[in-house]
């Protein structure tokens, strides 16, 4: 069974169709896409992924091999949701991801490629589940997740991620040319996955360091590691 199926993949030897769109102006954003689709000769642990590809890699090509599905980027305000948090991203359906206008505008190149990384995890999840057959074992882990959290989408798929924070944060080490120590990529790969049962049982500590760092490259402070889009 292939990784992703298609309705229609792309024949051998046919010219390949734009599979991300970047529909937010931004040129910036555009090669962060580009840099997250690139390969990583390091290769990654990432588990039911083979190959020496990340897992970024992995779920932005699955656009590539589907020549009646394009992963469409775009942008708009997403404002703060109903505990007044700022809403960075979202995904609709199971092609688009929805970028804020203030993320692009004050995060870190850094931040944009986590969040990135992140939704086009709920794209993973929503595109397969979409597709697959529900007795394919990764449908199965999926359905029990929604089944322990009330069908509770947001935290059911956030709880699943939690379990590959070790993938989320090497995909963006692979990003950035492994310039920071692993940990570091670590601490910004738990963002958005704060409410999963597995970053609550951190260690307040280590809880505090992990927001630190987040905010850091959110807001482009002066001890963040990346730079803002020009």
């Amino acid at each position: 069974m292939p990784l992703f199926p298609c309705d229609n993949p792309t024949p051998d030897g046919c010219e390949e169709e734009d599979d991300v769109v970047n529909n937010t102006g931004g040129p910036c954003l555009g090669d962060i896409i580009r840099s997250l689709q690139e390969k990583d000769q390091n290769g990654a642990l990432v588990p039911d992924l083979e190959g020496m590809q990340h897992l970024s890699q992995v779920v932005l090509e699955l656009f590539g091999n589907c020549s009646n599905y394009d992963l469409e980027i775009t942008s708009e305000e997403l404002g703060t949701d109903s505990h007044g948090n700022q809403i960075n991203a979202g995904t609709a359906g199971i092609t688009t991801i929805i970028i804020d206008d203030d993320l692009i505008d004050d995060a870190t190149r850094l931040s944009i490629a986590k969040t990135l990384i992140h939704e086009s995890m709920h794209l993973y999840i929503n595109f397969t589940a979409h597709v697959y057959n529900s007795d394919w074992s990764f449908i199965r882990s999926i359905q029990s997740y929604y089944a322990t959290y009330n069908n509770d989408s947001n935290l059911s798929q956030h709880n699943f991620m939690s379990e590959f924070v070790e993938a989320l944060a090497y995909s963006l080490s692979a990003y950035d040319n492994h310039r920071q120590d692993m940990s570091y990529y670590k601490a910004m790969s738990w963002g958005g996955l704060e409410s999963s049962v597995a970053c609550q049982a951190l260690q307040q500590d280590e809880k505090n360091e992990i927001q630190r760092i987040i905010n850091n490259e959110r807001y482009a402070t002066r001890d963040a590691k990346s730079a803002k889009c020009p």
